[in-house]
């Protein structure tokens, strides 16, 4: 019995971090094609290149934008956040499935 409690806690996914982006959220968000104004404001503020690939973008990029208003390749950033409920450059957190962490959110 000792071994199994040791494997599952262990192997719990929700030990090292934050659940998973909600999937209504994730199915809601929407990649879409920057053209030449937006790339070059992008360039502006330093936010030309996507903080998980490390590629920049271009006019091809697909880019995904979170409510914290950085921007990824969505190909990128959706895994992860199939993964965890927070941005991979700041952190910020969007709303999960899980509701007592939801809760919890609450009361910090």
């Amino acid at each position: 019995m000792d071994n199994i409690i040791q494997y599952l806690m262990q192997n719990d996914p929700n030990k090292y971090g934050n659940p998973p982006t909600s999937k209504d959220v994730l199915e809601k968000m929407e990649t879409k094609k920057i053209n030449e104004e937006q790339l070059l404001e992008l360039k502006k503020i330093n936010s030309s290149d996507c903080s998980v690939c490390k590629e920049e973008f271009d006019l091809e990029s697909k880019l995904l934008k979170l409510p914290c208003n950085h921007y990824f390749h969505g190909d990128c950033v959706k895994p992860w956040l199939e993964q965890r409920n927070s941005c991979p450059t700041c952190r910020f957190e969007l709303p999960t499935d899980d509701t007592d962490y939801e809760l919890k959110k609450k009361t910090r």
